[in-house]
């Protein structure tokens, strides 16, 4: 599937993970006139569990057509918010230190049902941390952020962003910038999707 640019405004509208349930689901600004589903973007909240596995939320945050020319929040629509479980695997994406088998299921949504049934948000199967891709030409949110990587439906690694300490953004500093088994991470995505919402 072909990824497009998403700018550098996506972290302006993102959730703050320590408020991250219930719903999930709030939108803010003005209502776009044109409410046609039409891209969408994936940031995560991961946080280590048992023997190396992670637990965490994807929520993909679903935008009208003028957010990739005019990204701002009145162009938010809706959110898909899917639970994941990852198992630890042989980190073998681009300098990769981390990497998991991931499974997905539907926690919560606020969108019709013809966009929450889109294959797209059921797609991830595998996730790592390594360096960041150099094809990503934004400003990364904190020059120490490490590259976030995915896979979706198969085993080809993509580039999905970057990925930090969670307490970093909520403004206090990181004992490391490094993955490991005591600290929450945030994964925001470089990357948006085109969606058609008539997928069935």
């Amino acid at each position: 599937m072909t990824t497009n640019r998403l700018g550098s405004e996506l972290r302006e509208v993102q959730v703050s993970w320590s408020r991250l349930l219930p719903l999930l689901l709030i939108g803010a600004g003005c209502t776009p006139e044109d409410r046609t589903p039409t891209w969408a973007a994936d940031p995560m909240w991961i946080t280590p569990a048992s023997d190396g596995a992670i637990y965490g939320f994807e929520k993909w945050q679903i935008y009208a057509e003028p957010w990739l020319e005019e990204p701002e929040k009145k162009h938010y629509l809706c959110a898909v918010v899917m639970e994941i479980e990852g198992t630890p695997i042989t980190p073998d994406c681009e300098g990769c230190t981390d990497a998991w088998s991931i499974t997905t299921r539907m926690s919560e949504s606020d969108c019709d049902d013809k966009t929450t049934a889109n294959p797209l948000f059921f797609q991830l199967t595998r996730l790592g941390l390594g360096t960041v891709d150099d094809a990503i030409e934004d400003e990364p949110p904190y020059e120490e952020a490490l590259g976030s990587w995915a896979a979706y439906e198969g085993e080809i690694w993509e580039s999905h962003g970057w990925a930090y300490p969670s307490i970093a953004a909520e403004g206090e500093t990181p004992t490391t910038w490094e993955w490991n088994t005591q600290e929450p991470f945030d994964l925001i995505p470089a990357w948006s999707w085109p969606i058609n919402s008539d997928t069935p």
